[in-house]
């Protein structure tokens, strides 16, 4: 791929999301939005009405807007998209942008089936183009700095990683696409969660070989509360809890054999090493704040070259292959386990 001078970006998608992928591309030297598209008008005005109350300049000001992305493709002619849409669409969404020539930044979750994940990525091989799913933590240093840790064996071999994360999700959410599973593909553990489990298989870095899952969805038709276990093929344990009904936050654990570190799975603030040195835990690595870097800013910089994309269409089939196990133990009452060939 040769590289880009300045990435002209179109965002497919407008809701609530959209509006921090316009933010972060506003502010980057080598990005113009050339194009907004959302099946919804009053989708785009509500965006552009909260970036006017929010800053002082008007960002969307003379940007053409499409109803349709095949318009949007022909007459705008983006090199990229963000892609913003509801969790189901991403699949379609994706192999649209990908025909039409663009490189493509998806939300989270990048599919809601193993099957689309598998076929994406061989799409996206086909096309010689790049596929990022725009997900917090791999941006961030305090991320790296694990991912690091783990791939080095530092400090012995990763053993078990305890991840927590919880959120105002079920009330505020109630009535909208992500309590309907034709949309969202399932509820707290598929939006909000993701970012715990891409934490989690992100720094890992191996396929997983089991799940059992305990999911509860309340009177919702999508999960809120859930449990569920993890076992990696190289033998790493991890659990996730998710709770969509209770005050925000996350929390993480990775314990190796010679060292606990702490990491934020949801933001990734900070990074703390706690180590046993002459027979003494303690803590022996700097706590190290995370840069204010983003995937959108991560997304450009690799189209123009100046950085390597943090986010694969390979991390997005290992998220789905979990996910899909995630909720066929949870239906079935058994563990899955995921033939890895």
């Amino acid at each position: 791929m040769n590289n880009l001078e300045n990435v002209r970006i179109a965002l497919i998608g407008c809701g609530g999301i959209a509006r921090q992928h316009v933010i972060r591309y506003h502010a980057h030297p080598n990005a113009e939005i050339v194009a907004l598209q959302d099946v919804s008008e009053e989708q785009i005005d509500r965006m552009d009405a909260r970036l006017k109350s929010e800053n002082s300049v008007d960002i969307l000001g003379g940007i053409p807007r499409f109803s349709d992305a095949a318009e949007l493709y022909r007459v705008a002619k983006p090199d990229a998209v963000s892609i913003c849409t509801p969790h189901t669409l991403h699949y379609e969404h994706c192999c649209a942008a990908l025909e039409a020539g663009c490189h493509v930044l998806v939300e989270k979750p990048m599919v809601t089936s193993s099957a689309q994940a598998a076929d994406l990525e061989q799409r996206v091989e086909k096309s010689g183009k790049i596929l990022q799913v725009a997900y917090i933590t791999p941006s961030k240093a305090t991320c790296r700095r694990l991912r690091e840790i783990c791939a080095g064996k530092e400090y012995g071999r990763l053993q078990v990683v305890n991840c927590t994360i919880s959120q105002f999700w079920y009330a505020p959410t109630k009535g909208t696409w992500r309590h309907d599973p034709a949309l969202s593909g399932g509820g707290m553990a598929y939006d909000s969660g993701a970012h715990v489990f891409n934490t989690l298989i992100w720094t890992v870095d191996q396929p997983v070989a089991e799940v059992h899952a305990f999911l509860d969805n309340l009177d919702a038709a999508v999960d809120i509360n859930g449990t569920i276990n993890v076992r990696f093929v190289d033998g790493t344990l991890a659990c996730v809890a998710v709770c969509g009904e209770a005050p925000s936050g996350s929390t993480g654990v990775w314990n190796f054999e010679q060292a606990s570190v702490y990491l934020d799975p949801w933001q990734a603030k900070e990074i703390r090493v706690v180590a046993v040195q002459d027979g003494k835990a303690q803590e022996v690595d700097s706590r190290l704040t995370r840069t204010d870097s983003c995937a959108q800013d991560n997304f450009v910089d690799s189209l123009t070259g100046k950085d390597e994309p943090v986010t694969a269409p390979r991390n997005g089939v290992l998220q789905s292959q979990l996910m899909d196990a995630i909720y066929a133990s949870a239906e079935s009452g058994q563990s899955i386990k995921i033939d890895q060939g």
